[in-house]
């Protein structure tokens, strides 16, 4: 509690300026009655002034936070995850890799699942074809999906999920960089159960792919 000493000092001097008034003891009770209320008025009212300034002058006040817990994206069909790359994308499903103009079109809309290849944990070879980059004035969000493929290491994780519902691990066991012309890396081989990625290298051109290897992990 704060007073205004002040004020208290000011409020005294008169009453003792009163008191040393020769009429003082013939003074009426009303008068002394009525020095005591004003002196004691102004005292509660400063106390209360200044709480009522307290609460209002910016000092910190408890507020209890809602917590609201942060909603997931809806993943539906098949997508890519490489946390380590930060890739999150879409995968178009058996797309014709020789219809140029269909096989680009599913590019907009992520990454291309090229047709007659294994599925995700199917026996033989997902092959799964992404931009590393592509002209700025096409459209699609994902030009620059595989851009930092080349940053994968071996025994680093690839994850592929299905309605967020299945989910398929792998591990990367090899990674190269082939000639364009090169197509046995679309090979099937149904005793094995992996995952190809592949984009063209070096970023910018279109002479050479990098192909990232990996193993389902079972």
């Amino acid at each position: 509690m704060h007073i205004d000493m002040h004020k208290f000092l000011s409020l005294n001097k008169i009453w003792e300026k009163i008191k040393a008034l020769k009429s003082y003891k013939s003074a009426p009770l009303v008068l002394e009655t009525l020095v005591i209320i004003v002196i004691g008025g102004t005292i509660v009212g400063h106390i209360f002034y200044s709480k009522s300034a307290a609460s209002t002058s910016g000092a910190p006040v408890e507020v209890t936070k809602k917590i609201i817990k942060k909603k997931e994206p809806e993943e539906k069909g098949y997508w890519l995850h490489i946390d380590k790359l930060q890739i999150n994308v879409p995968i178009v499903i058996d797309v014709d890799g020789k219809n140029k103009t269909a096989y680009f079109k599913s590019l907009e809309d992520g990454v291309a699942h090229m047709k007659g290849t294994a599925k995700p944990g199917e026996p033989g070879n997902t092959f799964i074809f992404g931009h590393s980059s592509y002209y700025e004035s096409s459209p699609g969000n994902y030009k620059k999906i595989f851009a930092t493929l080349n940053d994968i290491e071996e025994n680093d994780e690839i994850i592929i999920k299905l309605d967020n519902k299945q989910t398929w691990r792998y591990k990367v066991k090899d990674k190269e960089i082939i000639e364009a012309t090169q197509t046995e890396v679309t090979h099937q081989d149904k005793s094995k159960k992996i995952l190809t990625l592949m984009t063209c290298w070096p970023i910018g051109t279109k002479d050479k792919r990098l192909v990232v290897i990996a193993n389902l992990i079972e």
